[in-house]
């Protein structure tokens, strides 16, 4: 398997040992990168406040009845996102490193 090869065509039960292991650790990359951008999306819907939009009082309730995500993940990104706004995460659209020190209790608004 080289490295280019798209994640969802490969029989999982094929792979060797090392090549689930590295195609795991991507898939772990990938989806970080993912939630990092959607956090900015919602930060930015959120200062927006376009969630109004669609009938909805609260960023929480966009995520909970729009993006149809279960109540608690809702409350968590909705939290992050706004964390991650008001701490310079994403500014405009433009990308920075999160600093590397965030606490637990921050970090774990960006879990699951």
């Amino acid at each position: 398997m080289n490295a280019e090869t798209p994640l969802f065509t490969i029989c999982l039960n094929e792979l060797s040992n090392d090549d689930l292991l590295t195609h795991t650790r991507r898939l772990v990359g990938c989806s970080n990168q993912i939630l990092a951008a959607l956090l900015a999306h919602l930060g930015e819907v959120d200062a927006r406040g376009i969630y109004r939009e669609r009938s909805c009082a609260s960023l929480y309730t966009y995520c909970i009845y729009e993006l149809r995500m279960p109540e608690d993940m809702a409350s968590r990104r909705a939290q992050a996102a706004r964390f991650a706004r008001k701490f310079g995460a994403d500014r405009g659209g433009c990308r920075r490193r999160a600093a590397p020190d965030r606490s637990v209790t921050a970090r774990s608004a960006f879990d699951g």
